[in-house]
């Protein structure tokens, strides 16, 4: 978002990120800059330091200023820290900006046992039910719009929109002959709902029948016994035909990704199913759940859709995805696929909250 915003020269766009009762502000360009440093990083930052490669060019805005700057405060992500929670009811209820929220997923608050007990469930409650009683929300897919209206607001938004996540964060190439090379690609983070054994029997099925692949996995460690996740890291010592990086770069992914001779991504209860696209417009066929919500208005092109994720099942698809005519075929449709771009996303999401701002605040 704040890449693709950074092209707008009105300058009147801002980032900000509250500390101590105000926002530091800066231009999205160099938001976005300081996001990549944050995101990428293999530690923690604090908000003392996050405000210092803010720099110089930020500029603190009291929360009672808001309006005053502002047409609009849009939250972006998931909020469980109460000082925001705080902030955006108190900006929604003052009735003197419009306020907008991008709601990601509803799994917080609909499948809580598949997170750490470690996360705070007081700021999921509180965030998930204004997100329920707000009017104004973005969804990122169809599916998740309709969890969050018959399973938590249980009822229509009055000014709701969807918004689906762009597909090229890795690049596009579409059709590509690059591939059928030896490697299956697993993307996400190692934890039970991506069902990694799974994919891992089927990598030993296929080498017993002669078939001659590779499977590299790529995510880090989650919520996984300790065991399970010391087997993979003593397999990868052991077997030349497979690994795991467990810190992956974006290019190590793409690089990996335009020559895989497809990918997999079989988990379930997923909040959107990102590294599903991601593969797809990178020109990799890949075989995936059928429940995912990013495929729900898009045509099957280039994927293997599994409405039973058994081993027999997902045997069966790799078995057959591996044959180079059948996934030739797979890698031909995908050049028809209408698949969604990250200005796509942005362009949308701005129409969306401009139209809103003509509609006076009551």
């Amino acid at each position: 978002m704040a890449e693709q915003w950074a092209s707008d020269d009105s300058g009147l766009t801002r980032f900000g990120y509250l500390v101590d009762g105000a926002y530091e502000t800066v231009a999205p360009e160099v938001f976005e800059h300081v996001l990549r440093q944050v995101f990428l990083a293999d530690r923690a930052f604090e908000s003392d330091e996050i405000i210092s490669e803010l720099g110089e060019t930020s500029a603190t805005i009291p929360i009672d200023c808001v309006w005053a700057l502002f047409d609009a405060v849009l939250l972006s992500e998931p909020a469980y820290r109460m000082d925001v929670l705080s902030t955006f009811l108190e900006l929604s209820r003052s009735g003197r900006v419009h306020t907008f929220a991008l709601a990601y997923d509803a799994l917080p608050a609909l499948s809580p046992w598949i997170f750490p007990r470690s996360l705070l469930r007081r700021e999921i409650d509180i965030y998930f039910q204004w997100i329920s009683n707000h009017e104004s929300v973005a969804f990122i897919s169809d599916e998740i719009k309709q969890q969050f209206e018959s399973r938590l607001r249980r009822r229509p938004y009055l000014n709701a929109t969807v918004c689906p996540l762009g597909s090229d964060g890795l690049g596009y190439r579409g059709y590509s002959t690059a591939g059928h090379g030896r490697q299956i690609v697993a993307l996400g983070t190692v934890e039970p709902k991506k069902r990694y054994p799974l994919i891992l029997e089927t990598y030993d099925a296929l080498r017993r029948d002669g078939t001659d692949v590779e499977l590299k996995i790529f995510g880090r460690a989650g919520v996984e016994s300790p065991e399970f996740l010391e087997s993979l890291r003593r397999r990868a010592d052991a077997d030349v035909g497979f690994s795991w990086s467990e810190n992956p770069t974006d290019q190590m992914i793409t690089q990996a990704l335009e020559s895989a001779l497809f990918s997999m991504f079989i988990g379930t209860e997923e909040g959107y199913g990102l590294p599903a696209l991601e593969s797809l417009a990178l020109g990799a066929p890949v075989i995936v759940s059928a429940d995912l919500p990013c495929l729900k208005n898009l045509p099957s092109h280039g994927q293997m859709r599994l409405a039973e994720v058994t081993g027999p099942v997902v045997l069966e698809a790799a078995r057959q995805a591996a044959d180079e005519e059948f996934n030739d075929g797979l890698r031909m449709a995908i050049q028809h696929l209408p698949l969604p771009s990250w200005q796509g996303f942005a362009g949308s999401l701005r129409d969306w909250i401009e139209s809103s701002c003509a509609v006076p605040l009551n």
